[in-house]
This record gives C-alpha cells, sequence and structure tokens, in this order.
C-alpha cells in the first residue's frame, strides 16, 4: 500500500513537472540564454567566450528542440497504442471465431438429439 502510494505521488509531481515546463516554455524561448552583449571581449578571456558561444549551439536550449521532442514521443506513443489496438482486435476476432464455432457444434448436436428422440418417440406410438 505504502508503495502504490508513493508511486502516485511520483508520477503526480512528474506531471506537475512537465505542465510547468510546457507553460513556461514560451518563457524560456523568449530570453536569451547567453546575451552577447553582456560579454565584453577585452574583461572576459576567449576561452570563456568560447564556451557560452558552444552552450548556445546546443539543441536543447532552442525552442524547435522541445517541439519535435514532444512530437517524437506523441508518435511513439501514438505507435505503440496502434500495436495494442491491433492485438487487442486479434485476439478478440480470434476470441469470437472459437465461440461461433462452439455454437455450431452444440447447434448440430442439439438437432440430431432432437432427431433422435422424435425417433424414438414415433416407434413408441407406433407400438402403443
Amino acid at each position: 500500500m505504502f508503495e502504490l502510494i508513493a508511486l502516485v505521488i511520483l508520477i503526480v509531481s512528474f506531471l506537475g513537472i512537465v505542465l510547468i515546463l510546457i507553460k513556461k516554455k514560451s518563457a524560456f524561448s523568449k530570453s536569451e540564454v547567453f546575451p552577447e552583449s553582456r560579454i565584453p571581449s577585452d574583461i572576459v578571456p576567449k576561452e570563456q567566450i568560447a564556451k557560452t558561444q558552444f552552450l548556445k549551439s546546443l539543441s536543447f536550449l532552442k525552442p524547435d528542440f522541445w517541439n519535435i521532442f514532444i512530437q517524437k514521443i506523441l508518435s511513439k506513443i501514438r505507435v505503440v497504442s496502434l500495436k495494442i489496438e491491433s492485438k487487442s482486435s486479434k485476439l478478440l476476432e480470434g476470441m469470437r471465431e472459437k465461440t461461433k464455432k462452439r455454437k455450431e457444434k452444440e447447434n448440430e448436436g442439439y438437432w440430431d438429439k432432437i432427431r433422435k428422440t422424435s425417433k424414438k418417440s414415433l416407434k413408441n406410438k407406433k407400438k402403443s
């Protein structure tokens, strides 16, 4: 029970973080991570400037990265759900076919029993 509660809290907190990031995505994309106007080239060493330019070039800091990332995740979720749906429909179809075959066999036996009983009853009536 304790593990279930902890799992629910973990999932809810993760979803909360994701929602906050989605809401703040526009603020992240508008603000510059390292604005060039604040880096005076005569005070800051060239190595530091090279590091900041490297950080600017990181893909996850760009606004298009998050759109593409979310698209990829959603497409993978869609593919998995379609696979599950396909497997469940095949399983359901197989179960329906088995039920249909079983009912056909029962119906065949039913009519055979009725024929036998009707023949016996006719023979009994003729003897009487």
